[in-house]
């Protein structure tokens, strides 16, 4: 798929069907998610955790609707892979751009592939105060989870490509 294409047709997803995704698509996911720049080539500074655990994923869910005070909330909107990216704490505010782009990469190529994907960010910041999370997923010592993606495959897939102005962001030129 041509790369603007794909960068069009994203959106996030915030319904998912109850189908696994394949490893292979999985695999081809991560492979994107390695390739994103990296401050400094730091990689080792990175860690990725993909969580397919029904279990896991519904004792998580509890426990941000338990610290968000609403029994409703579904923080993964029914995906069934949830990919955390980590970093370690010490790297500051590079770690957030870091994952940032890994999350990125993957979105990209979830689209491509045809899957949705939601970037999540919030989940991980109410759970933030919850140490027993980040033990949870056997993070490497000194590790941080800072922000997340869910894959699955769309329950109404979108394929039409949208048109977003130019002028949606300011942008000023110094020649």
């Amino acid at each position: 798929m041509e790369t603007l294409k794909t960068m069009r047709i994203r959106h996030s997803c915030r319904d998912y069907t109850d189908t696994q995704i394949t490893e292979e698509q999985l695999q081809t996911i991560l492979t994107a998610a390695v390739y994103a720049p990296i401050g400094r080539a730091f990689y080792e500074n990175m860690h990725l955790t993909v969580i397919q655990d029904p279990a896991f994923l519904d004792k998580w869910t509890g426990e941000f609707r338990q610290a968000a005070g609403d029994p409703n909330a579904n923080p993964l909107y029914g995906g069934k892979t949830f990919v955390v990216v980590s970093s370690k704490a010490d790297t500051g505010e590079i770690a957030y751009a870091n994952a940032a782009c890994m999350v990125e990469n993957m979105s990209l190529m979830a689209t491509d592939l045809g899957l949705g994907h939601v970037y999540i960010y919030g989940m991980l910041r109410v759970l933030e105060n919850h140490p027993e999370f980040a033990k949870s997923l056997g993070l490497p010592e000194g590790f941080r989870p800072i922000s997340g993606i869910v894959l699955g495959y769309e329950k109404n897939p979108r394929t039409q490509e949208r048109e977003v102005p130019l002028d949606r962001v300011a942008i000023d030129y110094i020649r």
